[in-house]
């Protein structure tokens, strides 16, 4: 087992995917619009996990729909005030203009987290097989309360990105005035590059969808 193995956790959904109208015909999914689809998974107990890494930073993450709805969840996340969100969605490009962008400029003013919000880049490809929009390839987008939003694009020949932040010193108050003496830090985006393994070395779940 790896050191990175020993803190896999399992992150259930707390919210079913309702396709709408718009959804179906954005991703030509062949459905019936007059109709409802749900995802077909169970909603289990609601469980935030909150992990603690170089000694004084918080992550958690929120998936989907998790982000957007007035949930239980939202009020532990920000009586938290974790140091960085990470989103995942299944979702089209990452936009300023798009519903994730809005929801994490949220958490990003209030109570001050970096959030990260992450998508599938196939259904990106998707929507640019179709060419009803522009094409795109923001499959991420950064959100601090220092440089605000920054779109992360991956290149049509690369693999993966990789993404350099940089922990930075704030001072906190109480509301009585009380400081931390500025023991507080925030993760801020520094820069981001695109990496590429080459054709000879790429796995074959990259492209075929198929996990070994």
């Amino acid at each position: 087992m790896t050191d990175w193995e020993k803190i896999i956790l399992v992150r259930e959904k707390h919210h079913r995917w309702k396709l709408n109208s718009s959804q179906i015909e954005t991703y030509d999914l062949g459905l019936d619009q007059n109709k409802s689809w749900w995802e077909h998974l169970s909603i289990l107990s609601r469980s935030l996990d909150v992990l603690v890494f170089r000694g004084n930073s918080t992550l958690t993450t929120l998936i989907c729909e998790d982000l957007a709805r007035v949930d239980p969840c939202q009020a532990v996340v920000r009586g938290i005030g974790p140091n960085l969100l990470i989103a995942l969605l299944m979702d089209g490009p990452q936009l300023e203009n798009r519903w994730p962008a809005r929801y994490a400029t949220v958490l990003a003013e209030d109570p001050g987290t970096s959030v990260l919000t992450l998508t599938s880049f196939g259904l990106i490809a998707r929507q640019n097989e179709l060419g009803r929009f522009p094409q795109a390839s923001a499959i991420a987008l950064w959100k601090d309360d220092v440089n605000g939003a920054k779109k992360l694009e991956l290149p049509r020949d690369s693999d993966a990105l990789i993404l350099e932040l940089v922990a930075e010193g704030k001072t906190e108050r109480t509301l009585d005035g009380r400081s931390d003496d500025g023991s507080t830090h925030r993760w801020v985006y520094e820069s981001h590059c695109a990496v590429s393994v080459g054709a000879e070395n790429r796995p074959d779940w990259i492209t075929t969808g198929v996990a070994k």
